[in-house]
């Protein structure tokens, strides 16, 4: 099934699970990364990371375009998938590393 134009997939991941989100990206990078000479097809993984009611799913793939680490948010019905290609792994990793230090950031800035 492929989005209308205009349309964009996306993942929620709540604030608490971002540590977990950047350790499991980061375990995948490590296990998959650009160095394994595997072929694609013997390269099929799943992780999964429980947070909260939500279920996130990582897998590693590859097509005749190459390798993919494919990441589903599931939760009851709803199901929401990325693909992140293997090129960009370790800028997607930076981000998400950059995402957790801002919240981190915003925690200690909060007073109670």
């Amino acid at each position: 099934m492929s989005l209308p134009n205009h349309e964009r997939s996306q993942i929620v991941i709540p604030a608490h699970g971002m540590i977990d989100i950047r350790d499991a990206l980061t375990d995948m990078l490590n296990e998959h990364g650009k160095d394994d000479k595997q072929d694609a097809a013997d390269s099929e993984r799943r992780q999964t990371l429980t947070v909260d009611n939500k279920n996130f799913h990582f897998d590693v793939g590859g097509n005749p375009r190459g390798t993919f680490l494919r990441i589903s948010e599931v939760s009851g019905s709803f199901r929401a998938t990325i693909t992140v290609p293997e090129e960009i792994w370790d800028r997607f990793v930076a981000s998400v590393e950059e995402a957790t230090e801002q919240k981190d950031d915003q925690d200690d800035s909060i007073t109670v």
